[in-house]
């Protein structure tokens, strides 16, 4: 028996973690395949895309262009609204703030993303 708890020990958290890497890229290509169906919606009805600065308006430009080929049950707008994605701030160990806003990985003020929640709960 304590050869087999020892072999499980050093197995389950590889295949718990492999079922999370696998969960995680089926959600993404799912989110992937959502976004590039609208756009390809878009493109059969208006024939060329748009491009859409990297500012708060173009994020609210964007999100009106594509809003008719998405099934959106959340939106949250460019605001930290409550169960949307990446609001910018994140916990220290501490508990106090820290706003990842002009970090090399978030460069851009956190007005910049549209967030919504899909009717699939994809955000």
């Amino acid at each position: 028996m304590g050869i087999i708890g020892v072999v499980a020990a050093l197995t389950i958290p590889t295949l718990i973690s492999d079922y999370q890497e696998r969960v995680t890229v089926t959600k993404m290509k799912k989110m992937y395949s959502t976004l590039s169906n609208a756009y390809g919606l878009y493109l059969v009805e208006n024939g060329s895309g748009e491009r859409f600065e990297t500012t708060e308006e173009g994020a609210i430009k964007a999100f009106e262009v594509f809003k008719p080929y998405l099934k959106v049950s959340k939106d949250c707008g460019t605001g930290l609204g409550e169960g949307c994605i990446y609001t910018g701030i994140y916990k220290r160990k501490n508990g106090t703030d820290k706003d990842q806003a002009g970090s090399p990985y978030f460069p851009y003020s956190n007005k910049i993303y549209y967030k919504v929640v899909l009717s699939d709960g994809a955000s």
